[in-house]
């Protein structure tokens, strides 16, 4: 028996927590392929990714292989691949997600022959964007069920056909309550086969840290995608404030993406010596700055398009480790911060509530230690991976 998954790239190193889910499906003891709409691009590639390249297949539409199995699959299926199609395109919103949606259909129509070979027998897509669009098409083109894992911005940035989605999917899986509820005020009708599933942190892997530990200067650690929703403008502001008050720190950035330049003049015009940008780091090494770190710091925010996380897994491993973390009020993030217990949440896009709840962290220790230690135990009751298969 066969399980295909859909997923826009693998590997991908921030889609940490899929791969969890894959290696734990392969260690239960299922037949698992991986069908990647495009293929990996990240100079980074976790060992436990790379265990699973022989069980990936891609469809680059430079090959003639995928446009003749293409071919062959729209002529085989000529009414069913004609509805996929015209459900497909529905997808694109504009030029470009047009183009993509074409892409992904003609990709889609090649995955789902060679699936059709292997006798996959269900079908699963993470997020709920075009992943969840190919496993449609591959779908009704073999008469399978599928069903699909959101996430967050897929949920909440332009859907055109998400309702049609969770209608038609066997079920559907999502990591926080928050996103749950969402999903089934869209279909009230489909709420009993929209499930909740956290992620979970390896224990064995993000290992409590020792907190008996001083330093001259604490290091407060972010990590994440130099991107808008994880609000790394805000915390710099945050940090400014910090510094003008003549509080000591240091402060190191992992990740990269578009806003890198943005965020670095914004360094430079505070003046922020203190703050470095490190990029994209392994997964050992991060758990080296978990490690090292006085206190863990996202300032997640909603943007314009309502893109926003879920529950970023960044924050389930800086509290498995024990550290003292700020975040803030966003999506899901409270069904795993309980503020003022296991750490500190203030509103979003406010540096001056940021900075004063970073100061609390950084110069009251044993409050600081507090929250660490309640963090631990929250992550290690609640969301150990043992328990979740995502």
């Amino acid at each position: 028996m066969i399980l295909a998954v859909i997923l826009s790239q693998f590997p991908e190193l921030h889609e940490t927590f899929i791969l969890k889910e894959l290696l734990a499906l392969r260690e239960a003891g299922i037949g698992l392929r991986i069908f990647s709409l495009k293929a990996c691009r990240d100079p980074i590639i976790h060992p436990e990714a790379r265990l699973l390249l022989p069980f990936t297949e891609y469809a680059p539409l430079s090959s003639p292989r995928v446009w003749m199995e293409a071919i062959l699959e729209e002529c085989t299926h000529p009414f069913s691949s004609a509805a996929a199609f015209a459900e497909t395109v529905a997808e694109g919103r504009d030029p470009v997600s047009f183009a993509k949606a074409v892409a992904v259909y003609v990709k889609s129509l090649a995955f789902a022959r060679r699936a059709r070979r292997m006798e996959a027998v269900h079908l699963h897509a993470h997020w709920a964007t075009f992943p969840t669009a190919s496993a449609r098409v591959m779908a009704r083109l073999m008469g399978r069920p599928f069903s699909f894992t959101a996430h967050a911005w897929d949920l909440y940035v332009k859907n055109p056909t998400l309702k049609r989605k969770v209608e038609e999917a066997e079920f559907v899986v999502t990591c926080t309550d928050y996103n749950r509820k969402f999903l089934v005020s869209i279909s009230p009708e489909s709420g009993e086969k929209i499930f909740l599933n956290y992620h979970g942190v390896e224990l064995d892997r993000f290992q409590k840290r020792e907190q008996n530990r001083t330093q001259e200067k604490p290091l407060i650690l972010s990590v994440g995608r130099l991107v808008e929703t994880k609000g790394f403008v805000t915390l710099l502001q945050s940090l400014a404030l910090l510094k003008g008050r003549g509080i000591p720190f240091e402060c190191q950035v992992v990740g990269e993406g578009p806003l890198r330049k943005t965020l670095e003049t914004e360094i430079a015009r505070r003046k922020l010596k203190e703050v470095r940008l490190i990029g994209s780091v392994s997964r050992t090494e991060l758990i080296g700055l978990y490690q090292k770190a006085s206190c863990f710091v996202l300032a997640s925010e909603v943007a314009p398009n309502g893109d926003r996380d879920g529950i970023p897994n960044v924050l389930l491993e800086a509290m498995a480790v024990g550290l003292p973390v700020v975040a803030t009020e966003v999506s899901g993030i409270p069904e795993l911060v309980d503020s003022g217990e296991n750490g500190l949440l203030v509103p979003e896009k406010e540096p001056w509530a940021l900075a004063e709840a970073i100061e609390t962290m950084v110069r009251i220790p044993n409050r600081a230690r507090g929250c660490g230690e309640a963090a631990h135990r929250t992550v290690s009751e609640k969301f150990g991976s043992s328990a979740h298969l995502s």
